[in-house]
């Protein structure tokens, strides 16, 4: 089942995107369009390096249009577990985001996507074999999440992210004694207050905006 809180969060972020291009506000629509995309590569368990590196451009409408449906999808998918399907998207995401974000410039976006992805892959046995023999008992001063701060760092369910320690996709994630899961935190970017107040912001504006331009309003009836 796809995760609401996922879903919803995801069409707040577009919707305001939407929204502050309509008042002209590009500069700020750029920022929460760029944070878009952070949240997917973050989904997928990849570096925002190279997004804090790169240059944003805001797309065209008919681009921005391709994006959205591909982004939602992707985030669909790896909430129901269909990883593949999310990463035969992804590979399509990144060629239409090649086009509006610039990084190094000896790499395209992809290629730079790609290399990361075959290092992951290149340590990912290794990793798996420390956190089932390393964090069979929690290492002193280990700094963790439990799953519903996860959760709310990541936009999911408390079932999902339960799901993904499972499948060992935090990597050192480990069991109490009492069963609960206990994620390390070097696993995310921002703090579970951090994402909390980053959502509220958003949802602000765009309850704003919502009372300024009401509901019904056409997102590619825009002058750049």
């Amino acid at each position: 089942m796809v995760d609401k809180n996922t879903t919803n969060d995801t069409l707040v972020l577009w919707d305001t995107v939407d929204i502050l291009i309509a008042h002209h506000k590009i500069t700020h629509a750029t920022t929460v369009f760029k944070s878009i995309i952070w949240q997917t590569f973050s989904m997928l368990k990849l570096s925002s390096d190279i997004l804090q590196q790169a240059t944003v451009t805001l797309p065209f409408p008919k681009l921005l249009q391709q994006l959205r449906t591909l982004d939602i999808e992707i985030k669909k998918n790896i909430n129901t577990r269909e990883i593949e399907k999310a990463h035969a998207q992804f590979l399509e995401y990144l060629e239409q985001l090649n086009g509006v974000l610039y990084g190094n410039e000896k790499d395209s976006l992809k290629e730079q996507v790609l290399k990361e992805l075959l290092t992951e892959h290149f340590h990912y046995a290794e990793r798996i074999h420390e956190s089932k023999v390393a964090y069979t008992v929690a290492p002193q001063n280990l700094q963790t999440y439990s799953p519903s701060e996860a959760a709310e760092i990541l936009g999911v369910s408390d079932q999902t992210i339960r799901r993904m320690c499972k499948a060992n996709k935090f990597p050192g994630a480990f069991q109490s004694d009492g069963g609960h899961w206990k994620i390390p935190t070097e696993h995310f970017k921002v703090t579970p207050e951090e994402a909390r107040e980053g959502r509220k912001n958003m949802n602000v504006i765009h309850e704003k905006n919502k009372d300024v331009l009401g509901d019904d309003i056409n997102e590619f009836d825009v002058e750049f």
